[in-house]
């Protein structure tokens, strides 16, 4: 559907590079999937792309985008909708949370702890099908899943028929289990007492490195994903 019915937009001149377009079609095919693209790649156009194709094309509504404030509003992501989707509509969620979400928007910006602020509110919305999709910038910053921002986000994003995680610094196997059981939790054990044991060795009564072979365990739990590095494509 996305080669086949989506118009790529344009900024001026200057048209999407053919990996952000590869990236979009890949979000717009994977449900639950990760973005690991390093820094400078285009992945907020990328994701932007992949959601304004499944709004116009695939009956998908409002988009829900987790990001740093210094990110989200009058930075990357809020100016990349204005620039290169500009009949969108983008509501920044962070003074008035609970009005600014009742405004119509097809995407919601919203920082961690605003999250946990207007977490019932964004619950709903979820749970009555007007917020669908979810995306969680900086990912990285989901390693605990004990702590606030962790369960506030995890109650949100549970119900979105799509979910994408991006990060171009994912980790070793601490940092990795809360970022796939936020996004695909059927991909890693129920608890991370298991996850450690599956992918690391204990070696003092307080310290664990990775075991042999972690790599393709991780490999396996971080999929489906997609990554392109800045360094190959500029050469």
């Amino acid at each position: 559907l996305f080669d086949n019915y989506y118009e790529p937009p344009m900024f001026g001149e200057f048209r999407p590079w053919w990996w952000q377009l590869e990236t979009a079609k890949f979000l717009s095919q994977n449900k639950y999937s990760f973005v690991t693209s390093t820094p400078r790649t285009g992945k907020t156009l990328s994701t932007l792309m992949a959601i304004d194709h499944l709004q116009n094309n695939e009956g998908q509504r409002a988009a829900l985008i987790i990001a740093p404030l210094t990110v989200a509003k009058g930075g990357e992501w809020e100016n990349t909708i204005r620039e290169w989707l500009p009949n969108k509509r983008v509501v920044v969620i962070h003074e008035d949370r609970e009005n600014e979400l009742k405004k119509p928007a097809d995407f919601y910006l919203i920082n961690p702890d605003g999250v946990k602020i207007v977490r019932e509110q964004l619950e709903e919305r979820v749970r009555n099908g007007y917020i669908t999709i979810g995306v969680v910038d900086e990912l990285t910053e989901y390693a605990n899943t004990r702590s606030q921002r962790w369960k506030a986000a995890g109650a949100v994003l549970s119900g979105c028929n799509y979910r994408w995680g991006l990060t171009g610094t994912p980790g070793g196997p601490e940092k990795i289990y809360g970022q796939v059981k936020l996004i695909n939790p059927d991909k890693v054990p129920r608890s991370f007492t298991q996850w450690r044991y599956q992918t690391m060795v204990k070696i003092t009564p307080f310290k664990w490195i990775p075991a042999y072979g972690h790599e393709e365990i991780i490999k396996e739990a971080m999929s489906p994903v997609i990554r392109y590095d800045k360094g190959d494509l500029m050469t």
